[in-house]
C-alpha cells in the first residue's frame, strides 16, 4: 500500500544477516530474489533465495555456487530463466532460474562485483567492481539461449552487421593512423568441449577466411578481426574493376556507332518549322552525347587507375619483402572484408551451424542483426 503498512517476510530466513539485495521479478507477480550476507561476522557462506509468493516462503537457489558472499542479484529483463549475481570474486549466471550456476568472467579480473545493471536497450551487462573499474559485457546470446538451443550440439548466434573497411585504395600510413578496426564477436553454443573450424564464404561460395577455436560447453566467443585472405579479396576487387572497364568501353562504343539506317530519311523542307525543331533537337542530342562521352572517359581513367592500384597492393609482399620486420609490417596493408553478404559456418565433429553476415559500405554505418540459417 505504498509503504503505509509493513509485514515481516523473513521469518523463515537465517537471522542476523545483512540483506545485500532484493530483486522483484518483471515476469510474475509475487516472484522475488534475495541475497543475504554475513561477511561482517566472518560468515562467508552463500545465502541466495527465491520466493514465488511475495516472501511468505523462500527456497534456496545456491545450487552449485561456492561459499562466498553474494553482493547483488539481478533478473534478466528479456529472459525470466536467466539470473546474474555479483559475489566477492566475480560474476555468475544461471540459465535455469537458480537451479545451477556458471562463472561469467569473460575478461573481468577476480574482484568483488558490487552492482550489476542490464542495459535495456543495448542488451549489455554492466558490472561495477570494488576497485577494479567498470566492465560492460554483451549478453544478448545469453538472453537468447533457449532450451531448444541448449539441446543442440552446436549453434551460432545472430551476428551484428558490420561496415566494410577499405584499406587497399589508401596510403599505408593513412591506414595506420585513421583505421580503427572493430572486431566481430562470433558467439556460438556447444554442448560439449571440442575443436571447431570457422569458415567465412562470400556470395559465390568462395572462402575468404578460415579460423580455428577450442570450444567449451556453453557459450563461446571467437573474435574475428575482419581480416580476409589478401589474394582472394584483392583478386575479387581486380575482377570487379576489370568488369567495370569492359562495361565503360561498351558504353563508349555505343556512342561512337554511326547513326542507323532509320535516321537516313529524306530531309524535310528546310523552310518548314519542323526542320528547325529537328536541327535544334539534333544539336541538343549531340551535346548530351558529348557530355556523356566525357563522363565515361573520366570513369574509364579512374577504373584503370584502380586496377593499377590493386596490382600495386597485391605486389606489396614482394615489394617490401626485404625491409626490416618492424617496417615491413607497416607497409604491407592488411585487407579486410568488403561489402556484401557472407556465410559464417562454425563446424565441430558433432555438427555445424551457419548464419548470414551482412557487410555494408563505410557510409551505411550502424549495426543490425543477421539472419540465421
Amino acid at each position: 500500500d505504498g509503504g503505509f503498512t509493513w509485514n515481516e517476510i523473513g521469518n523463515y530466513l537465517p537471522r542476523g544477516l545483512w540483506c545485500s539485495r532484493i530483486e522483484t521479478s518483471n515476469f510474475r507477480d509475487g516472484r522475488g530474489y534475495l541475497s543475504l550476507t554475513g561477511y561482517r561476522d566472518d560468515d562467508f557462506r552463500t545465502y541466495l533465495y527465491r520466493s514465488e509468493d511475495s516472501g511468505r516462503t523462500w527456497e534456496s537457489i545456491k545450487g552449485n555456487l561456492p561459499d562466498e558472499s553474494v553482493n547483488v542479484i539481478r533478473e534478466d529483463p528479456a529472459n525470466e530463466d536467466v539470473l546474474y549475481i555479483g559475489t566477492d570474486t566475480g560474476v555468475f549466471v544461471s540459465l535455469d532460474r537458480g537451479e545451477s550456476w556458471e562463472v561469467l568472467q569473460s575478461g573481468i579480473p577476480i574482484s568483488p562485483a558490487h552492482d550489476l545493471v542490464v542495459h535495456p536497450r543495448d542488451n549489455d551487462l554492466v558490472v561495477g567492481t570494488h576497485g577494479r573499474s567498470i566492465y560492460v559485457m554483451d549478453i544478448e546470446p545469453i538472453q537468447k539461449l533457449t532450451g531448444e538451443i541448449r539441446n543442440k550440439s552446436i549453434h551460432v548466434f545472430e551476428l551484428d552487421d558490420v561496415r566494410e573497411y577499405r584499406t587497399w585504395d589508401r596510403d599505408p600510413s593513412a591506414v595506420i593512423r585513421e583505421t580503427r578496426i572493430e572486431p566481430l564477436n562470433i558467439h556460438y553454443w556447444m554442448s560439449d568441449k571440442g575443436d571447431v573450424k570457422v569458415t567465412v564464404k562470400d556470395s559465390n561460395d568462395v572462402v575468404v577466411r578460415r579460423l580455428k577455436d577450442t570450444g567449451h560447453r556453453g557459450i563461446n566467443v571467437l573474435q574475428w578481426d575482419l581480416e580476409v585472405d589478401r589474394d582472394v579479396e584483392l583478386g575479387r576487387q581486380l575482377k570487379k574493376a576489370n568488369k567495370q572497364i569492359d562495361k565503360i568501353k561498351k558504353d563508349i562504343a555505343k556512342l561512337d556507332k554511326p547513326a542507323d539506317k532509320e535516321s537516313k530519311q529524306a530531309e524535310p523542307d528546310p523552310e518548314s518549322d519542323e526542320s528547325g525543331d529537328k536541327k535544334e533537337s539534333s544539336a541538343e542530342d549531340k551535346e548530351k552525347d558529348r557530355q556523356k562521352r566525357s563522363r565515361l572517359n573520366l570513369d574509364l581513367k579512374n577504373a584503370k587507375f584502380e586496377v593499377e592500384k590493386i596490382k600495386q597492393v597485391m605486389d606489396e609482399p614482394k615489394t617490401y619483402g626485404d625491409l626490416p620486420e618492424d617496417t615491413r609490417v607497416n607497409m604491407i596493408r592488411k585487407i579486410y572484408v568488403s561489402g556484401g553478404k557472407y556465410k559464417v559456418e562454425v563446424k565441430s565433429d558433432k555438427g555445424s551451424h551457419s548464419v548470414t553476415l551482412q557487410v555494408g559500405s563505410a557510409d551505411s554505418g550502424g549495426r543490425g542483426r543477421s539472419r540465421t540459417e
